[in-house]
C-alpha cells in the first residue's frame, strides 16, 4: 500500500473519533496539525516495522473510546499556547492526537514566551501514545532537548519483587545534532511491551528470560500464564520508578490501574536559554565518542522511510477503511 493512500485513511479515522467525542476535541484545542502529525506517526510505525504501535495500535485505540463514557474534558493550568505548563485530558481523544496536542503546544509555547528555557506538557487519561521517539524527534528537530514519558497501568513487578508495583513504563530522549537527524534514545524500562506479551500469549509462546510471574507469583516464561512482567535489571526497574515520579508529578492522584488510567509528560528544554548555543556539536561529538568506544549509537530514527509504499496486513486496512467510512461526511478541514 502507499503512504500517501495509508496516511489519507488514518486521518479519515483520527476525524471520525471528532465526530464521536463530541466538544472534548474542541475543549482540547485539537488541530488539523494535529491530526497530520498523528497520523505521520502511525503510518512511520509501519514503515519502521513496529506494526505494534501503527495501525493495529489505533484499532485497540477506537475500541477504548467506543467503551469510554461521556465527560467533560479539560486543558487545566492555561490554555492558550503561550502557557508554560499544561494538562491534556485525553479520555475521549486517540492517544496519538493528545501527544500531537502536546507537541504542538510546547514548541508554540517556546516560541512564543519570553521565558522558554523550560515548558512542560501533562497528558492524563490517555490511552496508547505509539512510538515516543517520534514525538521527542520532532521536538528536538526545533533545536531543543526533549524528555517524554508515559506511565501505564501495574504490569511489572520491581527489582526482588514478583507482584506488579509498575506499568511498562517507556522513556524517550532526543537532542539537536549538527549535521545530522537527532540523537533520539526510545525503550521501555520493562523488558517486554504489553503488546509483545498479549502476542506472545495469543501465539502460545515462551518468553525469553526474565518472563514474568503467575499470580501468585511463581516464575513462568508461558505467555498464557504471566499476571506480571519480570524487570530486566535493577537499573531499568529504577528508570521505571522513575518515570512514574514524573507523570505522577502533574496528576492529583494515583487513579485504579485500568486502560483509562495511563498519564504522560512531555519536558523541552532550550539550550539557548542556558547560553547551551553549541549543544547539537555537543551531542554530535558526544554520539562520535561513544561509537569509537564501542557504544551503540541508536540509529532507527535517524532517516526517513526509504520506500513510499507501506507493507500492512490488508485485513487491518480493511478494519481501518470501515472505521474511515463512518465519518466519511464530516467536514475535515479544521476542528
Amino acid at each position: 500500500m502507499e503512504q500517501a493512500e495509508l496516511l489519507a485513511v488514518v486521518e479519515r479515522v483520527l476525524w471520525a473519533q471528532r465526530d464521536r467525542a463530541g466538544v472534548a476535541w474542541d475543549i482540547a484545542d485539537v488541530t488539523a496539525e494535529d491530526v497530520t502529525r498523528a497520523s505521520r506517526w502511525l503510518v512511520s510505525a509501519e514503515q519502521l516495522g513496529l506494526g505494534a504501535f501503527g495501525v493495529s495500535m489505533l484499532i485497540r485505540e477506537i475500541d477504548r473510546l467506543g467503551a469510554c463514557p461521556a465527560g467533560e474534558q479539560a486543558v487545566r493550568d492555561g490554555g492558550s499556547t503561550a502557557d508554560a505548563t499544561v494538562t491534556i485530558d485525553a479520555a475521549r481523544i486517540p492517544g496519538p492526537v493528545a501527544l500531537a496536542v502536546a507537541v504542538r503546544r510546547l514548541l508554540a509555547a517556546s516560541v512564543d514566551t519570553a521565558s522558554r528555557a523550560i515548558r512542560a506538557v501533562s497528558i492524563e487519561n490517555v490511552g496508547a501514545l505509539g512510538i515516543l521517539g517520534l514525538a521527542a524527534r520532532d521536538v528536538a528537530e526545533q533545536g531543543l532537548l526533549a524528555l517524554l514519558c508515559a506511565r501505564a497501568p501495574a504490569m511489572v513487578a520491581p527489582w526482588g519483587g514478583n507482584h506488579a508495583a509498575i506499568g511498562t513504563n517507556p522513556l524517550a530522549l532526543a537532542a539537536p545534532r549538527r549535521d545530522r537527524a537527532p540523537l533520539v534514545l526510545d525503550y521501555a524500562t520493562s523488558p517486554i511491551s504489553m503488546a509483545a506479551l498479549k502476542a506472545a500469549a495469543s501465539a502460545g509462546e515462551q518468553l525469553d528470560a526474565p518472563g514474568g510471574f503467575t499470580a501468585e507469583g511463581a516464575r513462568t516464561t508461558d505467555a498464557t500464564e504471566v499476571a506480571t512482567i519480570a524487570p530486566d535489571s535493577r537499573i531499568a526497574s529504577l528508570t521505571g520508578l522513575a518515570v512514574e515520579l514524573l507523570t505522577r508529578s502533574t496528576t492529583a492522584q494515583r487513579p485504579e490501574p485500568t486502560s483509562s488510567t495511563r498519564s504522560a509528560l512531555l519536558i523541552a528544554i532550550d539550550p539557548h536559554s542556558f547560553g547551551a548555543a553549541s549543544f547539537p556539536d555537543s551531542v554530535a561529538d558526544l554520539a562520535a565518542g561513544w561509537a569509537a568506544a564501542g557504544g551503540h549509537v541508536p540509529r532507527r530514527f535517524d532517516e526517513g522511510a526509504t520506500t513510499t509504499a507501506v507493507e500492512i496486513d490488508e485485513t487491518l486496512v480493511r478494519t481501518l477503511r470501515g472505521y474511515a467510512d463512518e465519518g466519511a461526511t464530516a467536514d475535515r478541514s479544521e476542528p
